[in-house]
């Protein structure tokens, strides 16, 4: 990028419009920030997100919006219009409140703690909003729980073995079987499918057969590849072990 929309005139544009700011995740440990990429959703580079004076997520730029000064622009547009968006919430603009809350929770603006907390004070909530409110919340829980699992893997170091990784996905599924228990379920694509091979793995370390089987059910769901074939394997085998079909 520095050689192609960065070093443009158009860019100059744009920048003199916002304030920019650039972290680096070095993965020195000493170095500052080092979490915010995550902690503002980000998994891969480069990742640029429009944040408000409190650090709130307003808007990401995603593809298939492209990297230029002009895609840039499109995406502080929708910045610019969840400001005055929040300002109408703030004002007391019921639809806007729920908007608002409804952005916050796709972005990560809340904890899942928060979010589950003011769900339960609505009144008079819709059974579809009801329904899109937990997916999200569930979406939270989910990255909240992997952020400390990757906490841990890198705390590791060089002690991350093969086995030690394996450990902290079981870690991980078994928190996942509390949550598919409560049928509290990611709705993000992404999240969901991490979300069920974790929780067969925790199903194998707790010798939990309800867990496996709903595991195995769903990655025969998704396109096929090797890596998914072989875990789908390992899982019958567990749940075989087991003395279950």
């Amino acid at each position: 990028m520095e050689s192609g929309p960065l070093s443009g005139d158009e860019f100059g544009d744009f920048a003199s419009k916002v304030v920019l700011y650039l972290n680096v995740t070095s993965h020195v440990k000493t170095d500052a920030d080092q979490d915010l990429l995550g902690a503002k959703g980000g998994s891969g580079f480069p990742y640029l997100v429009f944040l408000a004076a409190d650090g709130k997520i307003l808007a990401k730029h995603n593809y298939p919006r492209p990297r230029t000064a002009d895609g840039f622009g499109e995406t502080l547009e929708e910045a610019e219009a969840a400001v005055a968006l929040r300002a109408k919430a703030a004002g007391g603009d019921a639809d806007a409140v729920r908007e608002v809350f409804g952005q916050d929770l796709e972005y990560g603006n809340l904890t899942a703690k928060e979010a589950t907390a003011a769900v339960a004070g609505m009144k008079n909530l819709a059974a579809e909003d009801k329904a899109r409110y937990d997916g999200l919340i569930a979406n939270l829980e989910f990255r909240e729980i992997m952020a400390g699992i990757n906490k841990k893997a890198e705390e590791l170091g060089d002690a991350l073995t093969p086995d030690a990784i394996k450990g902290l996905q079981a870690d991980a599924g078994k928190q996942f079987i509390a949550m598919w228990t409560a049928k509290r379920i990611p709705s993000g694509e992404q999240e969901r499918r991490t979300f069920y091979v974790f929780l067969g793995i925790g199903g194998e370390a707790e010798k939990d057969s309800a867990a496996l089987e709903a595991s195995i059910e769903e990655m025969k769901t998704w396109p096929s590849n090797p890596n998914l074939a072989k875990r789908i394997a390992e899982a019958e085998a567990a749940l075989k072990a087991l003395g279950t079909k």
